[in-house]
């Protein structure tokens, strides 16, 4: 049976080319198109596709807050990014909305298949180069973090991505599914890491992240009050 894909591009004519391509050797079929964030998340109830395949820099949604959104109303659903930006930021913020592919536009027909195969099966994909950019980002924010607080030296990478999450008013839900984890195992890395950090009490997780520049202060979706839910 052909794997159902959803097609989420506001540009006709780039539609009708990435549906040809994909219905081509007949593995994936397409049944459904959508061309903003509403018509993703009907898209998604109405045709209960498999696959979504979604431009994130469409001029008529938010690609991170679609992504969201459809994984928490249909987490069976896997998701591919296909980005013309490999800015660190961009890539990022792909990534924490859920997604599980995130490819370059330039990539060829057969590698995009490929990938979209590989998803549908259950696995992640990225392209090394832009692993190695986040790696090298990632292991040069940690060490300016430990210059700043011994203590956040002694959380791991995936502790620290909990910490700037939670502290930024995410609930465990929520963190949850941007990060591809059960709520349980992130309450389990939320104890740890205020163990390690010394805080009995998640409502003071906002602060120290200010204070130790994990988040910023003016940075988007920043919640006055942060949820322990």
């Amino acid at each position: 049976m052909s794997t159902r894909v959803v097609l989420v591009q506001d540009r006709g004519f780039m539609r009708a080319g990435l549906r040809a391509l994909i219905e081509r050797n007949g593995q994936f079929s397409v049944v459904g198109e959508a061309a903003s964030q509403r018509e993703a998340l009907q898209t998604c109830k109405t045709d209960s596709p498999d696959l979504v395949l979604i431009d994130f820099s469409l001029s008529r949604l938010d690609g991170a807050a679609t992504i969201t959104q459809i994984l928490c109303n249909y987490p069976q659903i896997r998701v591919v990014i296909l980005s013309a930006d490999d800015r660190e930021d961009i890539v990022t913020q792909a990534l924490l909305s859920g997604a599980h592919g995130f490819v370059l536009k330039d990539v060829s027909g057969s590698t995009l298949l490929e990938v979209m195969d590989l998803v549908s099966k259950g696995g992640s994909y990225l392209s090394f180069d832009l692993y190695q950019q986040l790696l090298r980002r990632a292991r040069s924010r940690k060490a300016e973090l430990d210059n700043q607080n011994p203590k956040l030296g002694k959380l791991s990478p995936r502790e620290l991505e909990v910490l700037r999450l939670v502290a930024a008013g995410q609930s465990t839900k929520d963190v949850a599914v941007m990060i591809g984890l059960t709520t349980e195992t992130v309450r389990g890395y939320r104890k740890t890491m205020m163990k390690k950090l010394g805080l009995s009490k998640v409502a003071v997780l906002t602060a120290f992240a200010i204070a130790n520049g994990v988040i910023d202060i003016g940075a988007p979706g920043l919640k006055s009050e942060s949820s322990a839910a």
